[in-house]
């Protein structure tokens, strides 16, 4: 994995708080400050602490990240009722280890684990951003996270209507499948196991489905074990290059229910 500059680093949470709170003004002072104005009050605060500890543990940086957005510029308004939100929840897939992260630093999101190295998280989703739903305010409603998760899920399908299909690229062993809709669930349609099995019809050999980051999710079969190399390598560029990374792990369906890829199973189809 290659490692960003303190520069890069700070341009990428400089980046993502421009996106996740467009109504605040802010500047990056240098490489290791950042001044953040949001009508009420200035708040600097340093990089190079977060910066030491990316540098040590590269795997974190989503974690670390988030940590700092919630640190810079907290979300002050009134947490919505759930009556108000339900129709707005949404699935977010996210690395196993942001949610780890998030309950170290007191803020655990509300989330159930998945599969590998994955964890289902819960968002409200909102015209240009969306917000995680913590642990704190999913108490406050009186809900369990499974309750939680067949809203989200049920949203989802009805976001998904209408989309046109996965994009295909190539064919024959080499055929992809593309989800990337550019919403912000793309990879969170894994859970949409009719989909998933509709197109796994369709690869040769066993389906792989990968996950890089949240605006991506492919599918292709293991026929060819040339080509399951150049995309792991594909997987690897996509998931070290976008600013919501989650898994460079394959995966595949074992009756129907995602599971780790172990690449054990290439003579044996093990969908339909």
């Amino acid at each position: 994995m290659e490692l960003l500059t303190p520069a890069e680093f700070s341009q990428e949470v400089l980046n993502r708080l421009i996106q996740e709170r467009p109504d605040a003004k802010i500047q990056l002072l240098g490489q290791s400050f950042l001044m953040v104005w949001d009508g009420t009050r200035r708040k600097v605060l340093s990089l190079a602490a977060s910066y030491r500890r990316y540098s040590l543990a590269p795997e974190r940086r989503e974690a670390l990240i988030q940590a700092l957005l919630r640190q810079v510029c907290p979300d002050r308004r009134k947490s919505p009722s759930l009556l108000e939100s339900r129709e707005r929840i949404l699935p977010q897939m996210v690395p196993a280890t942001l949610v780890a992260e998030s309950r170290r630093d007191g803020h655990e999101l509300a989330a159930v684990p998945y599969v590998g190295d994955l964890a289902i998280a819960f968002v409200i989703d909102e015209p240009n951003r969306y917000s995680y739903i913590h642990r704190r305010q999913m108490e406050e409603w009186h809900v369990k996270d499974t309750d939680l998760l067949a809203l989200a899920v049920r949203n989802l399908q009805q976001l998904s209507r209408g989309l046109p299909p996965p994009l295909r690229i190539g064919r024959g062993s080499r055929l992809t499948l593309v989800w990337e809709s550019f919403d912000g669930y793309d990879a969170s349609r894994v859970l949409l196991t009719r989909s998933l099995l509709e197109a796994a019809a369709l690869v040769e050999g066993n389906p792989i489905i990968v996950l890089p980051h949240r605006d991506y999710m492919v599918m292709f079969g293991d026929a060819d074990p040339g080509f399951t190399e150049e995309m792991a390598d594909r997987t690897r560029e996509e998931h070290h290059t976008h600013r919501y990374p989650i898994s460079q792990q394959f995966y595949t369906l074992h009756g129907g229910t995602l599971a780790v890829y172990d690449g054990t199973s290439r003579r044996q189809r093990v969908v339909n």
